[in-house]
């Protein structure tokens, strides 16, 4: 095993940190991603190409949608029947947030709760 004297570690740690920020920051375009499978690994699910590519067209489309109503009542339901209402309060690449007032069934006081929602998963989004 080689030996590092102090400046040759601070090198490679500077290396990894740039590294690390130039991955964080990737652009989403760069799709699709390849997952390395091994030969002796079994794979037990993969997304058809077509499909892959339809979820990033719906989040394309329903990320701007949603960003515009930033701060509005609204009712969503999702594909499978859930139906939530809130306010949405942030909206990324991938999830819509949206603040729902519940109430406690003991007959507490209500209390709010941010609820992320898959943006390929919601079927209707309504303004109340």
């Amino acid at each position: 095993m080689e030996k590092l004297d102090k400046h040759d570690k601070h090198t490679k740690l500077e290396k990894l940190e740039k590294i690390e920020k130039s991955d964080k920051y990737e652009k989403l375009e760069t799709y699709p991603k390849q997952v390395a499978i091994h030969d002796h690994q079994k794979v037990i699910y993969k997304a058809d190409v077509n499909h892959a590519k339809h979820v990033r067209d719906i989040r394309s489309k329903i990320n701007p949608v949603c960003g515009s109503y930033m701060h509005r009542h609204v009712c969503v339901e999702t594909v499978d029947g859930h139906k939530y209402t809130g306010v949405i309060v942030h909206v990324d690449e991938r999830c819509l947030y949206l603040q729902c007032a519940w109430q406690d069934p003991r007959g507490f006081m209500p209390y709010n709760a941010i609820l992320p929602l898959v943006l390929f998963e919601l079927l209707v989004i309504a303004l109340l």
